[in-house]
């Protein structure tokens, strides 16, 4: 009869807790991902793979153009590919800054499917801070992905809208610190 009346009043309880909606916010912490330094990541709704990246407090994502990008990095692993949700992708800001291993240029890279172009930020570093740009987001990446985006016009100045330019090497060279 005690037996009873225990699973009758738990049985009560979690009815009553699961219809307030508190048992919704169980799920919802197990689904969160822990997204660690280079990890890839993507959402269940978008194709589109990123690698993360921390620079102390800020975050950021940078696209993988195609698979023979992502081929070209033999540590990475399509099996450790992690789905997170959408706010937790849109925590990490989008970096579009890149310099190749074995190049001192700083290149904007506008991907367009898995296709893109680079432009080289051919500007001072007074330039590119003064333009807006973060060196903490510039990303080292290998020849072949520099090489899967087409040239395209340089970014002077520091305030060209248009998408791809190259810093100063004596600054870029100190500050770059992850790479792919």
């Amino acid at each position: 009869k005690r037996l009873q009346k225990v699973v009758s009043v738990t049985t009560s309880i979690t009815t009553i807790l699961w219809l307030s909606g508190v048992a919704a916010f169980a799920p919802m912490a197990a689904l969160a991902a822990t997204i660690n330094e280079g990890d890839i990541i993507k959402t269940a709704t978008n194709p589109d793979v990123y690698i993360a990246k921390y620079m102390g407090a800020k975050k950021f994502k940078r696209l993988i153009l195609n698979p023979d990008v992502f081929a070209s990095y033999g540590h990475l692993k399509w099996s450790n590919l992690k789905t997170v949700t959408q706010a937790e992708m849109d925590a990490f800001t989008t970096s579009d800054l890149v310099k190749a291993l074995t190049d001192t240029k700083v290149y904007k890279l506008v991907p367009n499917g898995d296709i893109g172009t680079k432009q080289w930020l051919n500007m001072t570093a007074e330039a590119f801070t003064a333009g807006g740009y973060d060196w903490d987001s510039i990303y080292v990446i290998n020849n072949v992905d520099r090489d899967n985006y087409t040239a395209s016009s340089d970014i002077t100045g520091g305030t060209s809208a248009s998408p791809s330019t190259s810093a100063s090497t004596s600054v870029a060279a100190g500050s770059l610190s992850v790479s792919l």
